[in-house]
């Protein structure tokens, strides 16, 4: 029985696993949120083997895993775009020969600079976003509009009949 759209899944999530939801369950899903900001893997993934068979718990620690994977893979990006950048000015400034002297390290600098801030940036947004879940968790919050991440941690929770999941 697959549900047609993410808005009946988190319907189904509602009506079956999550109401009412006990406050022990609310606070352990707030720490898994807030465990992802100082430990970005190991916290969603003990908090999917401490509280497995708290469904609400289990969705949580699957959307603070998923949005984590996310971080890292922009970081990553981020990073390989700056050391290429780096690589690919070294190397032009250097065609005549090896000579330290024709490197633009103002340049270079810069683009370090910036490249720390966005990291900066993009480590706040993270720490924001992850203090922002915990709240909603606990709250009890369930959305009625799932985000992308929210509806693959729905799937990968095995919230869902009918649809693949990671038990």
């Amino acid at each position: 029985m697959g549900l047609a759209t993410p808005y009946e899944a988190c319907e189904y999530l509602v009506r079956t696993h999550m109401q009412p939801i006990p406050q022990r369950e609310r606070v352990l899903a707030a720490a898994v949120n807030v465990a992802a900001i100082f430990f970005p893997y190991m916290g969603p993934i003990v908090g999917l083997v401490v509280a497995a068979r708290s469904p609400y718990v289990k969705f949580h620690a699957f959307r603070a895993l998923i949005e984590q994977v996310v971080a890292t893979v922009v970081i990553g990006l981020l990073i390989v775009a700056s050391l290429a950048y780096s690589v690919y000015s070294i190397r032009e400034s250097m065609a005549d020969g090896f000579d330290l002297s024709k490197i633009n390290w103002v340049a270079l600098l810069v683009k370090s600079l910036a490249t720390w801030i966005l990291l900066g940036v993009w480590e706040a947004v993270n720490v924001v976003l992850s203090i922002r879940d915990a709240l909603e968790a606990l709250r009890g919050d369930v959305p009625s509009k799932p985000k992308w991440s929210e509806r693959c941690a729905i799937r990968m929770a095995g919230l869902v009949p009918g649809e693949g999941s990671l038990r």
